[in-house]
């Protein structure tokens, strides 16, 4: 399978329905919430395949913001958040 198969193949959904994944933070090592987020994101990018190598940076925004990011999260409205709600926005930076 090419790079390109490979990237694609690691962003489609789970193969079994109803699969999710699961990220556990080290309780035992003293964080900032923005690291530990940060640290989730790169497990998160890892499990699925890709190794950028560069630093995570977690910060707070504002709606308008994040809006205009090239990559939007919507929350499902499963537990905390209704749904719909912009929660988190993405973006590569030099």
């Amino acid at each position: 399978m090419n790079s390109i198969r490979r990237l694609l193949h690691a962003f489609t959904a789970p193969d079994a329905p109803g699969e999710r994944m699961v990220i556990l933070v080290n309780s035992n090592v003293k964080m900032s919430r923005g690291k530990m987020a940060a640290q989730a994101v790169h497990a998160a990018l890892l499990l699925r395949g890709v190794h950028h190598g560069g630093p995570v940076i977690v910060l707070g925004g504002k709606p308008g913001e994040i809006a205009d990011m090239p990559t939007v999260v919507h929350d499902a409205g499963r537990t905390e958040v209704e749904s719909g709600t912009l929660t988190a926005g993405a973006r590569w930076e030099d």
